[in-house]
């Protein structure tokens, strides 16, 4: 009896070594699994993992809206002040800004400071909502390794701000540089000295009664002589934040009086002058926008005798 009672504590014996053996190796595997499958770990309750999903194709993948580096590109001419053209034969127009025509003061000096930064340079471009003008003409912020021309140009008194559609990207930072280069009075922001403090506007009206296209003659300003000298106003020029620019006939402002300006077709008068606007917007001799423009009144010399933002 001895001998079978000692063979049964072995048989219990060895079935404990092999289960605790099985045990032990199926704890190692295991281990051997979650270690080889992060995302199969159990969670851990003071970091508890996101619910995870199975992807939705409906779902958009936000990789592709990652930011990509913008290429560079050499400029290879100078248009003017606010336009080059690119080693691709591309034609870029500065967005959020506008220098002035051919022929008026600060022309040449933006055409020449745009050269003397960019020209025969590689420049980074940057887009806005609207990506072309009426022209065909990529609209652009372009860059100098991290400096934005285009606020520069108005920093430096070489360019106004001039916004189209809904290109706003970068106004506060434009809005600024305007205002330094007007406090500074840098080349265009140069105050005349012609009948100091004698002109003003009077009245405007930009929104003519209906159609402003077939009523022209409704868009008009008025401006005043306050002073008791006369103001010889020849060959002096009026220019809206786009391009459209009058230039004065012959014309003598007498103390203390009025003389209108108007956008359409007409005989000049002693009081009453007509753009008759043959401009980039000929289709529509209306000039002055509805919803907000500037006035720039300079002497013949170029320098600014009024400003007015409505």
């Amino acid at each position: 009896m001895k001998e079978d009672s000692s063979f049964e504590k072995n048989k219990i014996f060895f079935a404990i070594i092999i289960g605790a053996i099985i045990i032990g190796l199926f704890i190692f595997t295991s281990i051997i699994i979650i270690n080889n499958n992060p995302d199969s770990s159990p969670p851990d309750p003071l970091n508890p993992s996101p619910n995870l999903e199975p992807n939705n194709p409906d779902q958009p993948d936000e990789s592709q809206y990652e930011p990509i580096s913008n290429p560079t590109y050499t400029v290879t001419k100078i248009v003017d002040g606010d336009t080059i053209t690119l080693s691709n034969n591309e034609k870029i127009r500065f967005i959020g800004i506008n220098t002035e025509e051919k022929g008026q003061k600060c022309y040449q000096e933006a055409t020449d400071r745009l050269a003397e930064l960019i020209l025969n340079k590689k420049v980074r471009l940057e887009t806005d909502i609207d990506k072309v003008d009426k022209y065909g003409r990529s609209l652009r912020f372009v860059f100098l390794e991290n400096e934005n021309i285009n606020t520069l140009l108005v920093k430096e008194g070489l360019a106004t701000i001039y916004t189209v559609g809904s290109n706003k990207k970068y106004l506060s930072e434009l809005e600024k540089a305007q205002r330094e280069a007007r406090e500074g009075q840098g080349c265009i922001w140069q105050k005349s000295s012609s009948c100091k403090d004698c002109i003003g506007i009077a009245y405007l009206n930009s929104n003519a009664e209906g159609n402003d296209c077939t009523n022209p003659n409704d868009e008009y300003i008025k401006f005043s002589n306050s002073c008791n000298v006369e103001c010889d106003i020849t060959s002096w020029t009026i220019k809206d934040e786009a391009t459209h620019i009058y230039t004065f006939p012959e014309f003598i402002l007498q103390s203390n009086s009025l003389m209108t300006l108007k956008s359409g077709k007409g005989t000049d008068t002693t009081e009453v002058l007509f753009w008759d606007n043959h401009g980039n917007s000929a289709q529509c001799p209306a000039i002055w926008n509805n919803d907000g423009d500037t006035i720039y009144l300079r002497d013949k010399q170029g320098s600014l005798v009024l400003e007015y933002g409505y």
